[in-house]
């Protein structure tokens, strides 16, 4: 089974990226447990807590703390966090090409 935490503002947006997630467990016969937030300080005070998913889903752009910070702010606890970021638009495509790893 794998632990998946969705972070995202838009109830609209989980529920697609629930739906497609149980298509995918359904075809590929993977368990998954999905966790969704609203609220990026509250997934935020869940890893402090020691509860880290296996897979995050993280809107890039939130109030107040959008993705991109909340994986920052997380960076010493998620030292072996593998992450992909799917940017809707050209300036958060840009950035990921602009990091350094």
């Amino acid at each position: 089974m794998f632990n998946v935490s969705i972070c995202d503002d838009s109830k609209y947006d989980i529920d697609k990226i629930k739906n497609a997630l149980g298509m995918f467990s359904k075809r590929k016969h993977v368990e998954l447990s999905i966790s969704e937030f609203s609220n990026p300080e509250m997934l935020m005070y869940e890893i402090e807590d020691g509860k880290i998913a296996d897979i995050f889903i993280l809107d890039v752009e939130m109030p107040n703390m959008d993705g991109l910070n909340l994986l920052i702010k997380s960076e010493n606890i998620l030292k072996l966090l593998l992450s992909f970021f799917l940017p809707l638009t050209m300036k958060w495509h840009q950035w990921g090409i602009n990091q350094k790893h």
